[in-house]
């Protein structure tokens, strides 16, 4: 369980890294637009800014099937765990647990 708990941190950074690129990625297209003048550069500022967008919408589709692929592989682990332990449970630990589990009340 560790293990994946440690492989989603470093997603988590890549996906802030994907957002940062892209954040300065912008901020340079709008500095470069900024020295030329006229409708033209404007509409190249349009442009690149879709693409940008574009391809930050890509990567972050990708990372969010990264985090589905964890998210599978935990949960896979974990009803493997809950299973083997169902199959330890002998009827006198059950009876051990009820016995401890509060009256329900009607």
């Amino acid at each position: 369980m560790a293990s994946r708990r440690s492989s989603a941190c470093p997603l988590s950074l890549r996906v802030a890294g994907d957002v940062l690129e892209a954040g300065l990625a912008q901020a340079k297209a709008t500095l470069s637009a900024r020295a030329a003048d006229g409708t033209q550069a404007i509409a190249d500022l349009l442009q690149k800014q879709a693409e940008l967008g574009t391809q930050l919408s890509e990567k972050l589709k990708a990372r969010a099937q990264e985090f589905s692929a964890l998210a599978a592989e935990v949960q896979e682990s974990v009803g493997t765990f809950t299973a083997d332990a169902a199959n330890r449970a002998t009827p006198r630990t059950v009876r051990r647990v009820r016995r401890k589990l509060p009256e329900r009340s009607s």
